[in-house]
């Protein structure tokens, strides 16, 4: 695991609804081979509801960086995710 410690205290970048339970995650295709697209949550409603929601992301600027290598393309500075719950929809 290449996360820095400093992602402990970083800002959260994004909320999903509360009361939902986070049941998986996704890859939006970038229809690129190796190429990776944006973060989505698989999200199950206190209703039982099921659905998709895209989460943003951010760079962490202290510390370890993960990158990835992207042959033959330079590489590319990982995103970290920090979510949290939220009353807000």
């Amino acid at each position: 695991m290449c996360a820095p410690n400093a992602l402990r205290d970083a800002p959260i970048t994004d909320y999903y609804p509360a009361g939902s339970t986070v049941i998986g995650s996704t890859n939006e295709p970038t229809g690129w081979c190796g190429g990776t697209g944006k973060l989505e949550v698989l999200l199950r409603e206190e209703e039982g509801k099921v659905e998709w929601r895209p989460v943003s992301g951010s760079h962490i600027d202290v510390g370890p960086v993960c990158w990835a290598q992207n042959p033959p393309g330079p590489k590319q500075q990982l995103l970290y995710y920090r979510l949290a719950a939220s009353e807000r929809k």
